[in-house]
């Protein structure tokens, strides 16, 4: 019969008993409660060892034993598999990663008494359960589980490295040990309550990847050091967890973390953590008008053809941007363009004359000229790869003769209308075509190819002068003394 783990609740609050020890103690649910309102996935729990009970905070996975159904429920014994200790407010709280149900529901064992101020549990924590109380036994230290996460690796610094898998918002003290896959440019802000500036990463170990991202001083501190595609350790002392905008990024963890007082130390490579993780799609997805029209993908594929580079004009910052259109294929009969923009875009010709094999993260759709691909602020990139099977099997294909095969057109235009490039004959219409298929009609704008003559220019104006200053664009009139100015004075 299963019997509490008698002194455990003190020692794991002192953290004598510990999941990275082997500990695994058992303990029962004298009662829990859902902590965000009826959709949460977070709860609350009472622990107690039959004398002593503690507070505890559990993420999805007591939420993922409730959706199973079976035997959790108030006054079930469950065995702590993976778990940590946090000072919140004073207060020393068990942070649960992860657990397995030990015994059914049964009635409340002895009378414990809150560790370490003595308090009693509250009313309603009396479940009634069935079946006699075991005795509690002195805690011993069984053998391991299996371990159901990526194993903790010491870091430079000698302390245990969490698997990224397992962060949670219960948790400010951690050691990760990854590689950084992604780096944003360092990014600034004034406005009138503060200023400031700021850089994100992509970090991935063995177990999963999130986003990071470093402010002020810390950014200025680290941002030197990062380089993408290099393992550190991050030893953080007050970072913080919130729930990951998924409008920003392609990354599955369910949060995103900011970091606080962080030491940063680079570290050997590691076999063990792969250059990039995707779900790679192959471009077949696309076809017969199937696949995704927005939010992000992940693709292996190769470079058939580039375009030079080129610059527009931001419609909202009004500042100029440099952008590069490619057309990327694969082995299953199909390509598609694709845009990048800044650095990227700016790679000498000779690097996309020589038709790489790009690994690429976190594309944007778009159903511009039928479907087509641009690079993010969070996409993940990388060429050439000899380390990810699906690149080194298509850079195969493309030389056993693939580069010489026939593809479908994923994307009818691009750019401006058809992005300035020749439309081919078979893809051109002609001008009553607008009327006679109603382009332009929907929701979303059509595009068509034609081969015309012109035959009327506007006379007046296609522009206004406009405020010089960085953003503005409001528009402006000149005195007789050659200044300018707007309605609220003088420039």
């Amino acid at each position: 019969m299963t019997s509490l783990s008698a002194g455990a609740v003190e020692g794991i609050v002192n953290e004598i008993v510990t999941s990275d020890g082997g500990d695994r103690p058992v303990l029962q649910v004298a009662k829990f409660q859902p902590v965000g309102g009826a959709n949460a996935t977070r709860h609350k729990l009472w622990l107690t060892d039959g004398s002593r009970w503690v507070y505890a905070m559990a993420a999805t996975q007591v939420h993922a034993l409730l959706q199973e159904g079976g035997d959790f429920a108030p006054g079930c014994l469950v065995r702590l598999l993976k778990y940590s200790v946090n000072d919140m407010a004073g207060r020393k709280i068990v942070i649960v990663i992860d657990l397995e149900v030990a015994a059914g529901p049964q009635k409340l064992i002895g009378a414990p008494t809150g560790y370490p101020n003595g308090e009693a549990l509250p009313s309603d924590a009396q479940p009634a359960g069935g079946g006699g109380a075991p005795v509690p036994q002195a805690a011993k230290k069984p053998t391991p589980a299996p371990a159901r996460a990526a194993p903790r690796r010491p870091s430079a610094g000698g302390r245990a490295a969490m698997p990224i898998a397992e962060l949670n918002p219960y948790q400010q003290r951690f050691c990760l040990r990854a590689r950084v896959t992604s780096k944003s440019q360092m990014r600034y802000w004034d406005k009138p309550t503060s200023k400031g500036n700021l850089f994100s990463v992509d970090l991935l170990d063995a177990s999963g990847e999130i986003r990071g991202t470093f402010f002020k001083e810390t950014a200025d501190k680290v941002f030197p050091i990062l380089e993408e595609g290099k393992v550190y350790t991050f030893q953080e002392t007050s970072g913080r967890l919130k729930p990951a905008n998924k409008q920003y990024t392609s990354l599955s963890h369910e949060f995103e973390l900011t970091f606080g007082n962080v030491t940063v130390e680079p570290c050997d490579d590691d076999a063990g953590i792969s250059q990039i993780k995707g779900d790679w799609q192959p471009l077949s997805i696309f076809g017969d008008g199937g696949g995704p029209r927005d939010g992000n993908i992940d693709v292996v594929a190769i470079v058939r053809k580039a375009e030079p580079v080129g610059t527009i004009i931001s419609s909202k910052s009004g500042k100029e941007l440099t952008k590069r259109e490619v057309v990327l294929c694969d082995d299953s009969g199909f390509d598609i363009r694709c845009t990048f923009w800044g650095d990227v875009a700016l790679k000498e010709d000779a690097f996309w004359d020589s038709q790489p094999t790009l690994c690429a993260k976190g594309l944007r759709v778009g159903d511009f000229g039928g479907v087509s691909l641009s690079s993010g602020f969070s996409s993940q990139l990388l060429w050439d790869s000899q380390d990810i099977p699906r690149s080194v099997e298509l850079r195969q294909w493309w030389a056993e003769g693939g580069k010489d095969s026939s593809s479908q057109q994923l994307t009818g235009g691009s750019g401006g209308g058809m992005g300035g490039r020749e439309v081919p004959f078979a893809e051109r219409g002609v001008l009553d075509d607008i009327k006679a298929k109603q382009l332009g009609y929907g929701e979303k704008p059509d595009y068509i190819g034609v081969a015309a003559t012109l035959n009327f220019v506007r006379s007046e104006k296609l522009w206004y002068e406009a405020c010089a200053s960085e953003g503005c664009q409001k528009k402006v009139v000149q005195n007789t003394d050659g200044t300018w100015m707007r309605a609220r004075g003088v420039l």
